[in-house]
């Protein structure tokens, strides 16, 4: 059998930028696979049949899980951050949530026993109605329906133990309009908030008249709200998302005109316990932003919208009133002309050096390699290393209904295939 793994080829940043070969037909998101010695950046790819999960580190990308969508077409995946690893699916359908993962840790398992040390389980609601979307953190599972959430936390996901802690009232117009951390959820709601908003710097909190600008905040460990106030004045929220440990959180709107960045105070002299740091004009075009995020050192803020990414510079100790920021030299703006499905930090940045990898809709994922100097990101690169990732995936021989390919964090050192059959 083919390794499943591809090496890089080098490609000028203007060749990369320009070329264009239609879409692959593979739906790809970033994720980050746990492993015993850390984490890893990778993504999941999505196809008619069966659901991978590819790791990319240093010059090499690998495929290390594979299954068999066998309880239909899939609506969504997600890996859990917790070892050892799993992975959740749900399908098109929104009825059905279901686990496929390993009772052990992957680099040790052996091929011999791999077949005892693999399950699937699936995860019933009990809400009367499909599911919208779903989310994963260390501690909770959150289901998203027509109407509300339901949140549970993990009391041991390894034997499938959740407690239900909370359910809210909300509007989800879409997977990116809720945000979910180890600490708060972030909701879009219509209700407007029974006290003037503090939180949204004074005019424009009242000016809103979209349904669905509006949002809250709640504290999951005290199940309280800590915020409700005005996310978006233009149209209603499409993207929320929190930085790595959830001091920060960032708003777009539907339009893609106005992304706000949030802190969240958590010591009790602050007068502010949410502060609102910066406000990024797009401008009057208007744009779908696709995927909000923050780098590992919550420095910069990544927007990818539908026809650009933005890597923008911010300081997550910012005081005083909010700073608005344009495009500008600061900014590092990417047009290809392969849309850009998404994007996800490589580990391993450091001395304000940043390696991100981007997977366009033709199948082409790029490694971009850029620095900042005085608080100005500079491309280091003028070439990139690009795979093909289309390739890859018709290149996997596999018929197995489940395939493991153990790594160590270097990936120099692959262990044989392990592979084991779930039955339909």
């Amino acid at each position: 059998m083919q390794e499943p793994c591809q090496n890089p080829v080098s490609q000028t940043k203007e060749d990369f930028l320009k070329k264009s070969l239609g879409q692959s037909g593979l739906r790809v998101k970033p994720t980050i696979i746990p492993t015993k010695d850390g984490s890893i950046s990778g993504f999941i790819v999505i196809t008619k049949e069966k659901t991978f999960l590819i790791v990319v580190e240093s010059t090499i990308i690998q495929i290390v899980f594979c299954c068999y969508n066998y309880k239909g077409i899939i609506a969504d995946a997600i890996v859990s951050p917790n070892l050892p690893l799993r992975m959740y699916c749900m399908n098109n359908q929104g009825r059905v949530l279901y686990c496929i993962g390993m009772k052990d840790s992957w680099e040790e398992m052996d091929e011999c026993d791999i077949k005892g040390k693999c399950y699937a389980y699936s995860i019933i609601s009990n809400v009367g109605e499909p599911m919208k979307c779903f989310k994963i953190t260390q501690r909770y599972l959150l289901l998203g329906f027509e109407r509300g959430i339901r949140i549970y936390k993990f009391v041991n996901e390894i034997k499938h133990k959740l407690n239900h802690i909370i359910d809210v009232e909300c509007t989800i117009p879409s997977f990116e309009s809720i945000a979910l951390s180890n600490r708060y959820v972030i909701v879009t709601t219509n209700d407007k908030p029974e006290k003037e908003d503090e939180v949204s710097s004074g005019a424009i909190s009242w000016i809103m008249k979209y349904p669905g600008g509006y949002i809250k905040i709640i504290d999951l460990i005290t199940q309280k709200q800590i915020g409700h106030f005005v996310g978006s004045t233009y149209s209603p929220v499409q993207c929320i998302s929190f930085n790595g440990n959830s001091s920060l959180f960032a708003i777009a709107d539907q339009s893609g005109k106005s992304i706000r960045v949030y802190r969240i105070n958590e010591v009790e002299s602050v007068k502010k316990q949410i502060e609102l740091l910066y406000v990024f004009n797009r401008g009057n075009s208007q744009t779908i932003i696709k995927q909000l995020s923050f780098s590992y050192d919550s420095t910069i803020l990544i927007v990818l919208s539908s026809n650009s990414l933005r890597f923008i510079p911010i300081n997550p100790k910012h005081q005083g009133l909010y700073e608005s920021i344009k495009d500008g030299k600061e900014s590092l703006l990417i047009k290809p002309s392969s849309k850009i499905q998404c994007v996800t930090e490589m580990n391993g940045t450091c001395d304000s050096k940043y390696n991100f990898i981007v997977c366009t809709e033709d199948g082409t994922t790029a490694i971009i390699r850029f620095e900042k100097k005085n608080n100005i990101l500079e491309w280091t690169d003028e070439s990139l290393l690009t795979f093909d990732l289309l390739s890859l995936i018709n290149s996997f021989k596999s018929k197995d209904n489940l395939f493991v390919n153990p790594l160590t964090p270097s990936l120099k050192e692959r262990e044989s295939l392990l592979k084991w059959f779930i039955s339909n």
